[in-house]
């Protein structure tokens, strides 16, 4: 049985169209990805120079001293220490 040609040509432009329109979508997809990280680099730029904190290891606050921590105590010291010993929890020693 012969495939009649019209089904041979439609089937072409199907194709084809498909081929287009992923490659329309992967172009868009690439340019917007680069034009949005230099934009992010621009205005990272600009933030750093007003003096604005971009990273979280700014927004943690300084240690609270002994004499100004309730939890300090005696009492609480019992509670907060770890199994090992330490009083330091892991996840919070790296953030320097």
């Amino acid at each position: 049985m012969k495939i009649p040609r019209w089904i041979k040509v439609t089937t072409k432009w199907i194709l084809f169209l498909l081929i287009a329109l992923v490659l329309l979508y992967v172009l868009g997809c690439t340019w917007f990805s680069w034009s949005t990280k230099r934009e992010w680099a621009q205005v990272k730029k600009e933030l750093e120079a007003r003096g604005e904190k971009l990273s979280l290891v700014d927004f943690v606050p300084a240690p609270i001293p002994d004499e100004e921590n309730f939890y300090a105590t005696p009492l609480f010291q019992e509670v907060i220490t770890l199994p090992d010993g330490s009083k330091e929890f892991p996840r919070f020693k790296n953030l320097d």
